[in-house]
């Protein structure tokens, strides 16, 4: 076992209702982090892992290499010490806004302690094989921004990314939960409180098509009930109930103090406390059949992302530049292609626009990360299968894309080595 190495003093957090905030970047995290939040942390891993029957992933883990993987809101870095337990050979690496994580912890993880994963990372992009993500829910601003930046760090046509989330609106498929219970009053509230300070805590139902947006592909779902306790007679039900009762239970506190006082103004006394001691109630009572969805998504980078630069006035050399990091456009060494040459050219003249000196074609590898392993994969508004390449014309004056079209892969352009 290796120290943490971390020392962000417990004197930045601050007091507020009786629970302890930090104080990185104040008021912008709406959650505690002091001994009971920890504790729930806690018992929320336990949950997913009762849930998913002890795995601790989804997306797979390559072993011919030493994967890294990266876990964004480690919170007490239970998930990472795991992972590094049992991934021996892996580096982990953990990234929270506080310092609530043991003091010993295995050789091959570190925390990077006080980080916000919303803020520019300096982490090495196109190096990751896992970026893991669970209840960043209420704590994430813009998620086709992060979605984007966590792409542009994952190894191209390796690297996965896992998202995990509890939809919190409470669901009942026989009437049992009243519209007006206090349950379903306190969700709406919780939705708009922190909503109102744009990190809502309702789970985006369109998180498919976001990571799609971002460039994702084989993008696999679990949806796992998550009752609020025992109450379903399936024996994997009632266990995943129990723990989530016990989670529920011990966090409505934490979940409700600070986004209806700061943001509502409630009194925490008259107000905030008895609507809590309601929910309380009723997410114990058995005869209340509700719950929640439990959300694991992952997916995979695609591969690379390549530009092509051609001169109208000189379409029969055109160049290839290999871009890794997408999201800033910082190419390498470009690559000739020949064999493009006259597609390209009779496309260049079909295209050519007189305002333009030059024109930019980007085009996306369909592939495995190898040209003789395609896959079918979206692209823009279009769905392709075809051992080729979706090329979109863009005018580098305005940047407004203006055509598209398909190109057949030719393997030995390349050797037929990895992208």
């Amino acid at each position: 076992m290796a120290s943490n190495g971390l020392a962000v003093p417990a004197s930045s957090n601050y007091l507020e209702n009786g629970r302890y905030y930090h104080g990185y970047r104040r008021g912008m995290y709406m959650y505690p982090c002091d001994e009971p939040e920890k504790d729930r942390m806690d018992i929320y891993h336990k949950l997913f892992l009762v849930a998913r029957r002890d795995q601790l992933h989804q997306a797979p883990i390559p072993h011919q290499w030493e994967p890294r993987i990266l876990d964004l809101g480690c919170g007490t870095g239970i998930w990472s010490i795991d992972m590094a337990d049992r991934y021996l050979n892996a580096e982990v690496l953990g990234l929270d806004l506080v310092n609530i994580q043991p003091e010993r912890i295995p050789p091959n993880l570190r925390f990077r302690i006080p980080r916000d994963y919303e803020s520019p990372w300096s982490l090495g992009e196109d190096s990751w094989d896992l970026i893991h993500l669970r209840m960043g829910c209420g704590s994430v601003s813009s998620w086709p921004e992060l979605y984007q930046k966590i792409f542009a760090h994952l190894r191209p046509g390796y690297g996965w990314i896992e998202h995990v989330e509890i939809d919190m609106k409470p669901r009942c498929d026989d009437g049992t939960l009243s519209r007006d219970s206090a349950l379903v009053k306190w969700y709406d509230y919780l939705a708009d409180a922190t909503n109102r300070v744009s990190r809502p805590i309702a789970y985006d139902t369109g998180t498919r098509a976001l990571l799609e947006s971002a460039g994702f592909i084989d993008i696999q779902e679990i949806v796992i009930r998550a009752p609020y306790n025992s109450w379903p007679n399936d024996p994997h039900q009632k266990e995943i109930g129990r723990w989530y009762n016990l989670g529920m239970t011990e966090g409505l506190d934490a979940l409700t103090f600070a986004p209806l006082t700061r943001v509502y103004k409630w009194d925490l006394q008259e107000h905030v406390k008895p609507l809590v001691e309601m929910v309380r109630r009723e997410v114990c009572n058995k005869k209340i059949h509700a719950y929640n969805n439990m959300s694991h998504s992952a997916c995979r980078h695609p591969g690379s992302v390549f530009a092509v630069v051609v001169d109208p006035i000189e379409p029969t050399q055109p160049m290839v530049y290999p871009i890794f990091r997408t999201t800033t456009g910082i190419p390498r060494d470009p690559i000739p292609l020949p064999s493009y040459i006259p597609p390209l050219e009779r496309f260049i003249k079909m295209m050519y626009y007189p305002t333009s000196t030059r024109l930019c074609i980007r085009f996306r590898i369909i592939s495995k990360g190898l040209f003789s392993s395609f896959r079918r994969r979206s692209f823009g508004s279009k769905r392709i299968s075809t051992k080729g390449l979706m090329i979109s014309m863009q005018d580098e004056d305005d940047g407004h894309d203006r055509d598209t079209i398909h190109i057949p892969l030719d393997e030995r352009c390349f050797g037929g080595g990895s992208v």
